[in-house]
């Protein structure tokens, strides 16, 4: 098969968990010993993020105008789907959510997020666009999505077919799992990091919780006395975060000394940051996967995550889980783990072992079966319609 990947979407620095799951992905499909022929869309600034597919894919490199928002739409509904006739392509991936309105049923879709599972922390115009981007999505082949509870929402809110839906875990990149001693020291003194912190990747947005994360902190502080550092890495509106720190702690000025925000950085850089931290708190109130969780897992970490469908699928046995509605039971749990060190202990050597669970080249293999298997449902069909 002739297999298009469309990596127009992603911006480097800019495109949240999309980059680092096209990275990974496109470097393992690479890899793969496969009698398929890949080509890969990119634009002039994405098409460095992957270079270690060069030579293994054919690269088509669209003009700079599509780095911009709307040509690249415009693009993707129109030019993509004119670019893929005329290159032969059997099975075309959209990995980004979004479609063309020409996609085809030997097409697949990589689902990241909807107007659904996050509706509470987009714009109405994001939520409409998303809106109408799913029903498009429905005329798919496949769609991929990280994780089997995802696909049940899928198929409960859009009404997508069963035979549609292939959930495919993330896996994780080999640098979570090893990190050189210099490389840890330097992280440490550059972001001041201290011994035994408590580290979190998220953002302010609504969905992400972090009023609970916060009170919980609160009680981990005033109630059970301890020290430890908090560092949330992500996308952090530092106006929201002092304003719920002003409303949540009762001496505001310790609890915001006690806290570290690290804007969001490269994926590449994040290894050391987990590496430089002892617990990891993930306490979300919807995801549809939760790659932190993922990455904290093969760094070793205790991990605490909210006690969501999504992340007993993921976390499993790998870690503990708690009410995102009950900053208390948070808490508690923390002051085990930072107390016990036999429990400590305990859940660093389970999640090192939930961590191998997780494999990009898994990843790759599962996502060729399901063009292998789109294309082969399309054949069907075209040829029951010429009979």
């Amino acid at each position: 098969m002739n297999i298009g990947i469309s990596a127009i979407h992603v911006v480097p620095g800019k495109s949240g968990s999309h980059e680092p799951y096209m990275i990974n992905v496109v470097q393992a499909l690479a890899q793969l010993k496969t009698q398929h022929k890949f080509t890969l869309f990119v634009t002039p600034a994405n098409q460095s993020l992957f270079e270690s597919a060069r030579g293994k894919m054919d690269f088509v490199v669209y003009p700079k105008l599509v780095e911009r928002v709307l040509p690249r739409i415009l693009y993707e509904q129109l030019g993509l789907p004119i670019d893929v006739y005329h290159r032969k392509i059997d099975v075309m991936h959209y990995p980004g959510t979004a479609a063309s309105i020409f996609i085809r049923p030997s097409d697949v879709v990589t689902v990241h997020h909807d107007s659904v599972t996050q509706r509470a922390s987009m714009t109405a115009m994001h939520n409409l666009y998303y809106d109408i981007v799913f029903r498009i999505n429905r005329r798919a082949g496949r769609l991929i999505t990280p994780s089997r509870v995802y696909a049940d929402q899928l198929m409960q809110y859009f009404r997508f077919k069963p035979q549609q839906m292939c959930p495919i875990h993330h896996g994780v990149n080999p640098a979570f799992r090893e990190v050189s001693f210099i490389d840890l020291v330097n992280v440490q003194k550059k972001y001041g990091i201290e011994r035994d912190a408590i580290l979190t990747v998220t953002n302010t947005l609504p969905h992400k919780n972090i009023s609970n994360l916060l009170q919980a902190y609160e009680i981990l502080l005033s109630k059970y006395g301890l020290n430890n550092q908090l560092v949330i890495v992500g996308y952090v509106d530092v106006n929201i975060l002092d304003t719920l720190i002003n409303e949540i702690a009762s001496d505001s000025e310790k609890m915001r000394s006690r806290i570290k925000v690290i804007s969001f950085m490269p994926h590449e850089q994040l290894p050391p940051i987990y590496f430089a931290s002892s617990f990891f708190v993930f306490y979300s109130l919807t995801e549809t996967f939760g790659m932190p969780i993922v990455e904290a897992l093969a760094s070793g970490l205790p991990v605490v995550a909210s006690d969501i469908p999504v992340h007993r699928e993921i976390l499993s046995d790998g870690g503990e889980l708690v009410s995102p509605e009950k900053p208390e039971s948070l808490a508690s749990k923390l002051y085990m783990i930072i107390t016990d060190m036999s429990f400590r202990e305990k859940m660093k050597k389970t999640a090192i072992a939930r961590s191998y669970s997780f494999s990009w080249e898994q990843t790759a293999l599962q996502t060729v079966q399901v063009y292998e298997n789109a294309y082969s449902s399309y054949a069907k069909i075209r040829k029951g319609q010429e009979k």
